[in-house]
């Protein structure tokens, strides 16, 4: 069952946060997403924050603030596009937590002193909230839970990590990165590998998938891109994309690539790419055509997050390449026009477009 919240975390109303500059923020016009296309992130400083942000960056939303010394982090919205869960974690411990999407009463899902849930992860149709569970020290499994509390059960064997948990369109499969213990390589002692989990079902390694590394889901789920590093032919950071059963390998760009994101309509990929002395967003078809640079400044790294669910916008964080604790959030259109901050200075961020309904 679903349990009160402690009293450091409390539900706020809401503020406006001063702006960013107007001339980084575009009108509204052709192409510019509609106001109620929120993204969501948590932002960390003398205390934890849930804040909401419309594309246009003002005015800002504080959804859930918790008190020094806590943190908010990793959070996902319900598909209905009406409730977030995240990760919270204080002195006293560790657990995933609901709030509305509009600020409210704030539930709690798990909690305990003793484990570290984190990386929730709402399934399409609703019905499971996927995330991490550390027991130990390098002991670590995807559990899932219904959206009240209940049915919660480990889906996964205990590896020493595991991160990317990416829900399948259907709800039925999670892509997973995990690290084995002892996986030994050509590039050292340890190895991610990408695995799809079915639920009630066994794992599978993702055919290309050793040594490999943040996995996305094609919006139909036939296709999964990620990022190969291999000790023959393809290169170390190459992008690739495969059909979920393991067939139709097809090696996109072969170094330096990271974070890949599919565009809704299935059709493009975003992902950030080292060329020239920087990590700049950069798209490019699915079919391995049309690669286009969208940033590139040796002052920064900038790696995409996620398409907007309509097409018309790709979010991104930008770090500075000198100083990397600090991000802003920024949108930039497919065609690399209207870039525009919409949160400046973010640690910790989890950018994330709210469903759209």
């Amino acid at each position: 069952m679903v349990k009160a919240v402690p009293a450091w975390l409390t539900a706020v109303a809401v503020i406006t946060v001063a702006a960013v500059p107007a001339a980084a923020v575009p009108t509204a016009g052709p192409g510019f997403s509609r106001a109620r296309d929120l993204v969501v992130f948590a932002g960390v400083r003398s205390f934890s924050e849930l804040v909401t942000v419309p594309i246009s960056g003002a005015p800002k939303h504080r959804v859930a603030q918790g008190a020094h010394g806590t943190t908010i982090s990793s959070d996902s919205w319900s598909p209905d596009g009406r409730t977030i869960v995240f990760a919270f974690a204080s002195n006293d411990g560790r657990g995933l937590l609901t709030v509305p999407g509009r600020g409210g009463a704030v539930r709690r899902l798990t909690w305990r002193a003793s484990y570290y849930d984190e990386a929730p992860a709402w399934s399409p149709d609703g019905r499971w909230i996927a995330f991490v569970r550390e027991v130990g020290p390098r002991s670590v499994a995807v559990f899932a839970g219904r959206p009240d509390g209940s049915g919660l059960h480990r889906i996964s064997a205990y590896v020493q990590a595991i991160g990317g948990l990416s829900w399948s369109p259907d709800s039925r499969r999670l892509l997973v990165t995990v690290q084995l213990r002892g996986a030994g390589t050509n590039y050292g002692a340890i190895c991610d590998r990408v695995e799809i989990l079915r639920l009630g079902g066994s794992a599978r390694l993702v055919h290309g998938g050793v040594c490999g590394g943040s996995a996305a889901w094609s919006p139909d789920g036939r296709r999964i891109a990620f990022i190969y590093n291999a000790a023959r032919g393809t290169g170390r950071n190459a992008l690739v994309v495969e059909n979920s059963d393991g067939s139709g390998e097809r090696v996109l760009v072969r170094r330096n690539a990271s974070g890949p994101s599919w565009s809704p309509d299935g059709t493009r990929i975003a992902f950030s790419w080292y060329t020239r002395g920087a990590a700049g967003v950069t798209t490019i078809g699915a079919d391995g055509r049309g690669l286009r640079v969208l940033t590139h400044d040796t002052d920064y790294s900038d790696a995409p997050k996620s398409w907007s669910p309509d097409g018309r916008w790709i979010l991104f964080e930008r770090q500075d390449a000198i100083e990397d604790f600090d991000s802003d959030v920024l949108l930039i259109h497919p065609d690399g026009t209207g870039a525009h901050v919409i949160a400046r200075d973010v640690q910790y961020s989890s950018a994330v477009w709210r469903p759209r309904r």
